[in-house]
């Protein structure tokens, strides 16, 4: 899970499974709140600053959050071209096509591209932007111990209605991640049957981009949502955008996998990461009404005063907010 509150915690994933297809809208209520765990320090932030940070990918999270879904994507590659070279009667390579036409070869060539693009994704420049929420109640043990800090935190609950909205407003998807596999190599092979079909027969083939630079956009969206299955219970939804694409010029291949053309892309902004210098991109949050409809304050051993702090602290920054502020069932740790 992404660092999307401007504070320094711990990175760790968090969702929930859902279907290939787009999950269904919820209307707006108190059962549709999204949370987002975070340090004292990430909610002075977050309300004083109105804002969400999203980080880059690459370096907020464990290297095994980028290798689940590229292992997984090249094996999915893998499979179809030996399928492939198979059907086609291909020995050992391209050269020993016996019985393939034209479009075949074709085919086959593509699909290799799209494997050897996988496998350098890790090492190329281009990155999502993302911040994390959890659709698990906002009161887990579990995501209080991950992001809550040493002594008391704070779960921030969300419209998802209005976040969509936002999302929408500044170029940005909200999704929930997926956590089974057969889902996963599902979602895998409606992109590769869309980028062959995009680019295949070469008579066709009259996109201002490559093959590869689509699939590319392609993997940056499953790298943003595909997540493992041990991490399920933290139903996690991701926010992400990715502005180092070009999508004026690549519109009519990328808008299927990646953020859409509204997102402006300003001067990237920087914070300190326990290991690293982090790049990162403001979520606005102004609205009206306010997405923050409930601060949950974490377990502490001063419960009543963080209480009384934290709903002040809202009603003077946030007056017309309404926001509501309750204490968490978890017992604090003796």
């Amino acid at each position: 899970m992404n660092d999307a509150s401007p504070q320094n915690e711990p990175e760790t994933p968090s969702g929930e499974e859902r279907s290939a297809e787009k999950p269904e809208e919820t209307p707006e209520g108190p059962d549709d709140l999204l949370y987002h765990y975070t340090t004292a320090k990430g909610f002075y932030g977050i309300i004083k600053g109105n804002a969400l940070w999203a980080s880059s990918i690459s370096s907020v999270n464990d290297a095994v959050e980028v290798e689940y879904p590229i292992e997984l994507i090249a094996d999915v590659l893998r499979s179809d071209i030996r399928k492939k070279k198979e059907e086609y009667g291909c020995t050992r390579d391209l050269g020993g096509l016996r019985k393939a036409s034209p479009e075949d070869r074709r085919e086959i060539e593509i699909l290799i591209g799209f494997l050897d693009a996988t496998l350098k994704f890790p090492r190329t420049l281009v990155d999502e932007f993302v911040c994390s929420f959890s659709a698990d109640g906002g009161d887990s043990l579990t995501q209080w111990r991950a992001y809550a800090g040493k002594h008391s935190g704070f779960s921030i609950g969300f419209s998802h209605a209005i976040l969509e909205k936002l999302a929408r407003d500044q170029g940005f998807r909200l999704e929930e991640c997926i956590y089974n596999p057969k889902i996963q190599k599902r979602v895998v092979r409606q992109y590769i049957v869309g980028n062959l079909s995009e680019f295949n027969p070469p008579s066709i083939y009259t996109s201002p981009i490559s093959p590869d630079d689509a699939w590319t956009g392609a993997l940056m969206h499953c790298v943003s949502i595909f997540k493992h299955p041990s991490f399920e219970s933290e139903k996690e939804r991701r926010l992400f955008v990715t502005p180092s694409q070009d999508i004026t010029a690549t519109a009519s291949v990328l808008d299927k996998f990646v953020t859409g053309s509204k997102f402006l892309q300003g001067d990237t902004e920087y914070r300190d990461g326990e290991a690293m210098i982090i790049p990162y991109y403001k979520f606005l949050l102004k609205n009206d009404p306010s997405p923050i409809k409930l601060i949950r304050v974490g377990p502490s051993p001063s419960h009543d005063a963080a209480l009384a702090n934290a709903q002040d602290f809202c009603n003077k920054k946030m007056p017309n907010a309404n926001i509501k502020v309750e204490p968490s069932a978890v017992p604090y740790p003796n």
